[in-house]
């Protein structure tokens, strides 16, 4: 399961069958409309409404959403794969394999991933999947011959961030920072909502954008390159985003008078944020961790003991099919061991997001 980025959706009715082919919307005749008395049909939004009912194990529902969606949206390539993995769940490989090569068609092409997806578990060895997963390994090959390698250049970037301030800011008061990263595939436009949970507070919540972009299908990007974990260009990246950080820090603080300053990372944004709080205890106050997990072997010995002071809150949900609630409890375990006694698990019924509860935790946490 890929949780969906895009979040606009066209839709009045649901299609009344799971089996049914996507169709055609219905036309209209262009002469019948008055362009100064017609009223457009108002969007409405139902991707929420799909991953609630995937995170509940709803399969049947998710992929009711889903199909309405994708009426007017053929070409949402993260709403074929949710559909595929949700037909996944329900064993039924006709369908999963069928969605999962329109999924690659408009644009998801994360084999690895597709790989590794739990989801497809009950259907993988089914003669459809098989041949579905044989297709999308030719596609993908020839795509690569005809493509070339993409290769990566250290160059110096304008990068976007988004900054929200309290209501009735007031200059020379001192205020508490949060910066958030958000996850893989996700865009700071779309993290900044999380505001809606901390607005009434006297805090600033700083949002960056992650450096590298998808460069097919749907708009995201991504906090490390898309080359494999171990390559020098991953272990730059890291350095790099250190200083992206920092800079960002720096950059607030000459403008505004701050407290005390936290990370917020959720998913992939997590993942960083473990290893850029641990290894720069000096800038960071605390880290909030939502949904992500904590690579021991990217930190060594000194990053831990250097950073036995930081409060850490681990938010994630019982129900995660993306990052297991497990890797919350290793990450808390290996924290336990090193020492650190300023760990809080917020442990909540739901799927992989970002819980309120996450921000009630930290709030108290200021409060002390």
């Amino acid at each position: 399961m890929r949780h969906p980025v895009k979040t606009i959706l066209l839709l009045a009715v649901l299609l009344l069958t799971l089996t049914a082919c996507v169709t055609q919307t219905a036309s209209l005749d262009p002469q019948s409309i008055d362009p100064y008395t017609f009223v457009p049909r108002v969007a409405e939004d139902y991707s929420s409404q799909a991953y609630t009912a995937y995170s509940e194990g709803q399969y049947e529902d998710a992929a009711r959403w889903y199909l309405a969606h994708l009426q007017n949206h053929p070409d949402d390539s993260t709403a074929w794969y949710n559909l595929a993995c949700c037909f996944g769940l329900l064993n039924r490989p006709d369908l999963a394999a069928k969605y999962l090569q329109e999924s690659y068609l408009t644009g998801f092409r994360d084999l690895e991933h597709i790989k590794a997806d739990t989801d497809f578990e009950l259907v993988r060895q089914s003669p459809d999947f098989t041949a579905a997963m044989d297709s999308l390994q030719v596609w993908s090959e020839r795509r690569a011959f005809y493509t070339g390698e993409m290769k990566y250049l250290p160059a110096r970037s304008l990068l976007p961030y988004y900054l929200h301030l309290p209501k009735n800011f007031d200059p020379a008061k001192t205020y508490p920072l949060l910066i958030g990263l958000h996850g893989y595939g996700d865009k700071a436009a779309n993290f900044t909502q999380l505001w809606r949970y901390i607005e009434e507070e006297e805090v600033i919540f700083a949002i960056p954008e992650a450096p590298y972009p998808f460069t097919e299908g749907e708009i995201g990007f991504s906090w490390n390159p898309f080359v494999p974990d171990d390559s020098y260009e991953t272990a730059r990246s890291y350095s790099f985003l250190e200083e992206y950080v920092t800079d960002l820090y720096e950059e607030l603080a000459d403008n505004y008078n701050l407290d005390r300053t936290w990370l917020l990372g959720f998913s992939q944004g997590a993942y960083n944020g473990y290893l850029l709080a641990l290894k720069n205890p000096w800038l960071f106050d605390g880290l909030i961790a939502c949904g992500g997990g904590l690579l021991t072997e990217m930190l060594s010995e000194d990053d831990f003991q250097q950073a036995k002071d930081l409060k850490i809150i681990i938010s994630h949900g019982t129900q995660d099919k993306v990052i297991p609630f497990e890797s919350a409890l290793a990450a808390q375990l290996v924290l336990g061991e090193k020492g650190y006694t300023d760990v809080r698990l917020d442990e909540f019924e739901g799927g992989h997001r970002v819980s309120p509860s996450a921000f009630d935790a930290w709030l108290e946490w200021l409060g002390e």
